[in-house]
């Protein structure tokens, strides 16, 4: 027998802990790192972007966070010569949020609004990873979507990542 009691909107019945309409002209330094935990010079995946750490370096020569007053974008661009060094050579500059040691919680739900990237090689994503990350924790990947998939039209996905022990 299913339970009627519960509504089928039954949001309304959870605190809101964490909020970010990106409304301002730069991010919250209070709820946001511009790197990943592990750091900007870690190459993950095989992936070729480098993450442009504004926070910690805001003279690096290039900042991929605009912001319009209502939206925030990260623009990913070709990494222009004079910076390849800073940049481990990685053929592009980008962006990445992280609320790493400024939010965590245990329970509740998550949501976005994102308007992801259909160009060529971007991976447009939005994840939940345990603060112990590199010690192959369990990560929860809420959308990753691939600008191009050669796999065919399937884009979005949606994964689970653990351990198992055995």
């Amino acid at each position: 027998n299913a339970d009627v009691s519960m509504p089928l909107n039954y949001l309304d019945q959870f605190d809101l802990v964490f909020d970010e309409d990106f409304n301002g002209s730069a991010l919250d330094p209070e709820k946001w790192n511009t790197r990943l935990t592990w750091g900007p010079d870690q190459v993950i995946n095989d992936e070729q972007q480098y993450f442009v750490d504004i926070m910690n370096e805001p003279e690096f020569g290039y900042d991929p966070f605009s912001f319009n007053g209502s939206t925030m974008t990260i623009e990913a661009i070709k990494t222009p010569a004079n910076l390849l060094d800073e940049a481990n050579g990685q053929r592009y500059l980008s962006g990445a949020l992280s609320t790493y040691d400024k939010f965590d919680f245990l329970y509740g739900y998550v949501e976005s609004r994102v308007k992801v990237s259909g160009v060529f090689g971007a991976l447009s994503s939005f994840y939940l990873y345990h603060r112990w990350a590199a010690e192959q924790a369990p990560e929860i990947d809420i959308v990753e979507y691939l600008g191009y998939n050669q796999y065919g039209d399937e884009d979005a996905f949606q994964t689970y990542h653990y351990r198992d022990t055995n």
